[in-house]
């Protein structure tokens, strides 16, 4: 739902190049070990690979930042929760919430208040030592640098993190140990540590200017994070409550999967748009960020026929294409809305109610889309040159 991602325009590093497709010209990489800390490297720069290990034994984790208060926490949907179900159950176009959607409300806010989340204690052990002009022309070259895109500016950007991938709605976010997955991305982080900074300046000069700016990003990225992953569970509370409006009110057939997944995402980011604006709500939720970190998976995305969720596990579906299908389906959804208007969702689950739960299928949500809009809606199942 959610990518939890701390974004660095600077001239940064994160893991090894790829050394599957070496840019002709450039120094080789080299990983050097020295006791629990591993330090990558290109030929020539050892001595600030040197300068780096001897301060290593010394870095400590610096205090961290107070996490910023939420526009809308999960205190904050309790105390709306009559106004958020009911919020939902309008895009469902229900004249107000069902049963089965205020119970699972309840049920994820309970959950969602159990999980306590504990910043990490010790720096990472891996650090990758860059010049901003080597990265550069390493990423121009078309090189795989785990973690870094160029920007429209041609600049390297840097992203750390972890999609929605981390809260899968089959699991349920009580099951998440959240404390320690964050400790292990941690502390299975590449240090990014820039060089060149200042033209003429020292080995150990570089390597203490690049430290200090490690430290202060030590304490603001388990704030950033953290926050990050509270905006996502208030976004899968809603999430959940979408879901199982459909699909305990609408539609209980094999082939719903994308369709339930797609709606839900797609109401849960307008219903936190109304709580706290478009702005804002891009902080729990941005569509085009998960698009574009699933990208390359597009090819692949095939909604027609993903499975549900009770059969997931038997699946065999990669986290990661899971949570493209879930990028594209909601897309799909936004994008039908964006073409017929916001309230038609509404009337197409009016439509689509016309027919017993028990009996409609994905065949009678097609059927209401092209009766009500005239359009094919498998049409819009199509990614990355693949037609599903």
């Amino acid at each position: 739902m959610g990518r939890i991602a701390l974004v660095l325009s600077l001239f940064l590093a994160s893991a090894a190049a790829g050394r599957a497709n070496v840019s002709p010209g450039l120094p080789e990489r080299k990983s050097f070990q020295f006791g629990e800390f591993t330090i990558e490297a290109a030929a020539g720069d050892e001595p600030y690979v040197e300068a780096l290990a001897v301060r290593l034994p010394d870095l400590r984790m610096p205090p961290p930042a107070p996490l910023p208060a939420l526009k809308l926490s999960l205190a904050d949907l309790a105390q709306r929760r009559d106004e958020v179900l009911g919020r939902v159950a309008a895009w469902l176009g229900l004249p107000k919430p069902t049963a089965v959607m205020a119970s699972t409300f309840d049920a994820r806010l309970k959950e969602s208040k159990a999980i306590t989340l504990v910043p990490p204690t010790e720096m990472p052990r891996h650090y990758a030592i860059w010049r901003r002009s080597d990265l550069v022309a390493r990423l121009a070259a078309g090189e795989s640098v785990p973690g870094f895109h160029l920007d429209a500016s041609g600049g390297p950007v840097f992203e750390f993190g972890s999609s929605r991938s981390d809260l899968p709605s089959d699991r349920g976010v009580a099951q998440l140990d959240l404390s320690a997955g964050f400790t292990a991305a941690w502390r299975g982080m590449v240090w990014p540590v820039k060089i060149d900074a200042v033209t003429g300046s020292a080995a150990n000069e570089d390597i203490e200017a690049a430290l200090g700016l490690l430290q202060e990003l030590a304490a603001t990225w388990p704030r950033d994070a953290m926050a990050g992953s509270m905006r996502a569970i208030v976004l899968d509370v809603i999430r959940e409550t979408a879901d199982s409006g459909v699909t305990w009110g609408f539609l209980t057939s094999k082939d719903r999967r994308w369709f339930c997944e797609g709606v839900a995402g797609f109401v849960a980011y307008k219903v936190l748009e109304s709580e706290v604006g478009a702005d804002e709500a891009r902080g729990y939720f941005d569509l085009r960020n998960e698009l574009r970190a699933h990208q390359d998976l597009a090819p692949r995305v095939d909604l027609a026929g993903w499975p549900p969720a009770e059969d997931a596990e038997r699946s065999g579906i990669p986290a990661e294409l899971d949570a493209a299908n879930r990028a594209y389906a909601i897309k799909v959804v936004t994008d039908l809305c964006a073409r017929r208007g916001d309230d038609f969702l509404p009337k197409l689950f009016r439509e689509i109610g016309r027919t017993k739960r028990e009996k409609a299928t994905m065949a009678t949500v097609y059927h209401a889309c092209r009766k009500l809009a005239g359009e094919d809606l498998r049409a819009a199942l199509r990614f990355g040159g693949a037609d599903h």
